[in-house]
């Protein structure tokens, strides 16, 4: 979903890096199939409304709330506000898909950070080795033998043994 430019106008784009950048106003312009659109982009306010509508903030809201049962002839008949509120939940799913799309990325532009040269299959064995280990407890088992290695009866607490040495401070 992020565009990827090579430094030039003419540079490929993934799709949906134009979709995720338009905001909801975009949406419901582009539901509307309309040439110049039937709301303001920024601030998704009918452009009816701004146009011969009144200046005071809230008679605009009033106003704007009027004309969202207005049927839109170039969107099937469907009202300003369902084109709204499917253009609401379009940017819903266009949000989750981004988000999804940034989780999915995210370790090959880490590994691109840190080690550029490591190729998508190292790096594939690697999450795999580091799953298997840390997620599982698939390891080598090395904290169990370190573990078995030390003798608990030998343990003696800081306080006790500083005492035990004289360095106690008293």
């Amino acid at each position: 979903s992020f565009a990827r430019t090579a430094g030039s106008a003419g540079s490929d784009l993934p799709p949906g890096a134009i979709l995720s950048r338009i905001q909801l106003g975009g949406l419901v312009n582009g539901l509307a199939g309309r040439p110049g659109g039937v709301v303001d982009a920024p601030t998704c306010i009918p452009s009816s409304v701004l146009r011969d509508g009144p200046a005071d903030d809230g008679a605009r809201r009033e106003a704007a709330k009027e004309r969202m049962g207005d049927a839109v002839d170039t969107a099937c008949g469907l009202t300003l506000g369902e084109l709204v509120r499917l253009a609401k939940g379009l940017n819903r799913s266009i949000a989750a898909r981004t988000e999804m799309d940034v989780l999915a990325t995210t370790p090959r532009r880490i590994a691109d950070l840190f080690c550029p040269e490591i190729t998508d299959d190292e790096l594939s064995s690697i999450r795999k080795r580091v799953h298997d280990t840390v997620v599982l407890g698939l390891g080598t088992h090395s904290s169990e033998a370190a573990a078995r290695l030390e003798d608990d009866a030998d343990e003696v607490p800081v306080a006790a043994s500083s005492r035990l040495t004289g360095q106690g401070g008293e």
